[in-house]
């Protein structure tokens, strides 16, 4: 069964891949959705799979290690995304961009193929 993406959803989550940080009452002012509306879908994609997870990005090169280092290792270990070098936060940063592309793509089909709905309807 395949998941169908209305225009809210897309919405939403064209929101959510420019910044995934953003507050479900930011989401609502830019998209004009309400906020319970814009919590209720992302816990609906979040419940059918669609999104996976929420996670940081964390980046150690900017903080002294014998600080911080030890205290997030067991988060490390936990499936938390860590950088540990630049070569590794190259990688990360190229794997995001072509997920996000696929993401956009994706998007992009579904608002093109709801458009195509809509147009045939009137």
């Amino acid at each position: 069964m395949h998941l169908e993406l209305d225009s809210y959803d897309v919405s939403i989550l064209k929101t959510l891949l420019k910044d995934g940080r953003k507050s479900f009452r930011e989401i609502s002012r830019e998209t004009g959705i309400t906020t319970p509306t814009v919590k209720s879908r992302f816990d609906r994609l979040v419940n059918v799979g669609f999104i996976k997870s929420v996670s940081p990005i964390l980046d150690f090169n900017i903080v002294e290690e014998e600080v911080i280092k030890p205290e997030l290792q067991e988060a490390k270990n936990a499936n938390s995304k860590v950088i540990e070098n630049e070569e590794e936060k190259k990688k990360k940063n190229h794997y995001h961009q072509q997920q996000r592309k696929q993401g956009s793509r994706y998007l992009q089909e579904q608002i093109c193929w709801k458009n195509r709905v809509d147009k045939k309807k009137v």
